[in-house]
């Protein structure tokens, strides 16, 4: 994945993420979902080449934060996730769904209060 280089990966990931914003604001019929999950991937495989760590894990971990933060469902980001992912990773993605959302939520309590 080095071949595409970094810079590469962080302009497809944003574009992605415009590109989406912007179709679904002029009523293209879609959803985030995919989306997400494509830039929160390449995202990862971004990341992976920063910190050097193993890049099917990067992704796993960037596309689980990533969705957890637009469906705010823990089980459908799970259930979806561990069908695109190994299962050794599925661990990984059950901490982090879980964790992701409660820490969401609770930021967005945080924001309500104050």
């Amino acid at each position: 994945m080095e071949s595409l280089g970094l810079a590469w990966l962080l302009i497809i990931c944003f574009f992605k993420l415009l590109a989406t914003e912007l179709c679904i604001s002029t009523g293209w019929i879609g959803g985030h979902l995919f989306p997400i999950m494509f830039s929160g991937i390449t995202m990862g495989f971004a990341s992976s080449i920063i910190f050097g760590v193993d890049p099917v894990f990067s992704a796993c971990v960037v596309a689980t934060t990533f969705l957890s933060a637009i469906m705010e469902n823990y089980i459908v980001v799970i259930f979806l996730l561990v069908l695109f992912f190994q299962i050794n990773l599925a661990i990984f993605i059950i901490i982090l769904a879980i964790l992701g959302i409660k820490l969401i939520k609770s930021t967005i309590q945080h924001k309500i209060i104050y």
